[in-house]
């Protein structure tokens, strides 16, 4: 049975990552011992706040490493860099009961229990599908990629009912630059 790992890279790994997606799809990372091949791996960046940003799968059994020493490495290849990365935030709003998203440091496998709430979310491709909670069951695979998401904050004010009432009695309901004629025939 193939096993579900997260692989947790540094500030400076996101363009090995990207240059090895975009050369030959493949890579050498720390995994835990216990991967075998063809286990999928999930990439964690803190670069990216954490985000879970690629996917790929386990090519080689781990042996022990020259670089990361003493830790195994394995070749991971099939490198899918994600259009939009899952927050970890997410993560832990999704698995509160999973201690290592407290404190996301290292390599590990993902537990039984939340492996199918992992690949519900690797379903969705899209952020504000994430941040809505929207679930992945609900999804369909998207057609078009657009631009970057990006999060808009906007300051809403509220009219006070007195003072608007006030104002259309004494100026009346009709724009005063263009004309306009709201249909206001009485004051609420």
């Amino acid at each position: 049975m193939s096993k579900l790992h997260i692989a947790v890279g540094t500030k400076n790994d996101p363009d090995y990552l990207i240059d090895s997606a975009k050369n030959d799809g493949s890579l050498v990372w720390p995994v835990p011992k216990k991967a075998r091949i063809g286990d999928m791996v999930l990439f964690l960046i803190p670069a990216y706040a954490g985000d879970l940003v690629a996917s790929g799968s386990m090519m080689t059994m781990p042996v022990p490493s020259k670089n990361w020493a003493p830790k195994y490495e394995a070749k991971i290849g099939n490198i899918n860099l994600r259009g939009n990365p899952i927050p970890i935030d997410l993560l832990r709003d999704r698995l509160p009961g999973w201690k290592y998203l407290t404190y996301a440091r290292g390599y590990t496998t993902v537990p039984d229990q939340f492996v199918k709430i992992i690949e519900k979310l690797l379903l969705i491709d899209r952020r504000f599908d994430l941040e809505a909670g929207v679930s992945a069951d609900e999804v369909e695979p998207p057609r078009y990629r657009e631009g970057a998401v990006r999060k808009v904050l906007v300051n809403a004010y509220e009219r006070n009912p007195e003072a608007r009432r006030r104002c259309i009695e004494h100026y009346g309901s009709d724009c005063f630059v263009c004309g306009f004629a709201s249909e206001l025939s009485t004051v609420q």
